[in-house]
C-alpha cells in the first residue's frame, strides 16, 4: 500500500509490528493548540477533519492619558473665566465646525391666514383648482 504498512504478494502479510495513526496525532496536536506544518494542516482541511475559524480579539489596557475622572474644560468665555485664565484649562476651538442651524423666515401672517382658509375648505371637500391665472376673466 501507500503507507507500506503491508506487503502484498500471494498473501498479505503485515510489514509493521506498530502502526502510528499521524493523523489521530496531528488532531491531538491541534486540540492542543500546538502548531503543525502547513501540508498536514492542508489535508486534514481537505479530508474535513478540520474547518479554520479565525478568532480576533482585542487587548484594552490603560494609555498615558488614563485618569478615573475626567478633568472639565472651559469652553465658553466668561467674565469670570477670563479672569481665572491662568488656572482654567480651556477646551480647543474647532474653527472649521458648523454652528447651529439658523431658524430661516417665517410665513407673512396674511399667508398663514390664507392657508388656514385652502386647509379648511380642502376638509371641507372642495379642490384647488390647477390653474396658474390667479384672475380669471
Amino acid at each position: 500500500g501507500k503507507n507500506k504498512w503491508v506487503e502484498m504478494g500471494k498473501n498479505v502479510s503485515r510489514k509493521l509490528q506498530h502502526v502510528e495513526d499521524r493523523v489521530k496525532n496531528l488532531l491531538l496536536q491541534t486540540q492542543e493548540g500546538l502548531e503543525i506544518d502547513k501540508e498536514s494542516l492542508s489535508s486534514l482541511k481537505a479530508r474535513k477533519l478540520i474547518e479554520p475559524k479565525i478568532w480576533k480579539g482585542y487587548s484594552v489596557k490603560k494609555g498615558p492619558k488614563y485618569a478615573p475622572k475626567r478633568k472639565n474644560f472651559a469652553t465658553d468665555l466668561t467674565v469670570e473665566n477670563l479672569k481665572n485664565w491662568k488656572e482654567l484649562e480651556f477646551k480647543e476651538y474647532n474653527f472649521n465646525a458648523k454652528g447651529q442651524p439658523v431658524d430661516a423666515g417665517h410665513l407673512h401672517p396674511l399667508l398663514k391666514v390664507r392657508k388656514q382658509f385652502k386647509d379648511i375648505f380642502c376638509q371641507m371637500g372642495f379642490e384647488e383648482m390647477p390653474t396658474n391665472n390667479f384672475v380669471e376673466s
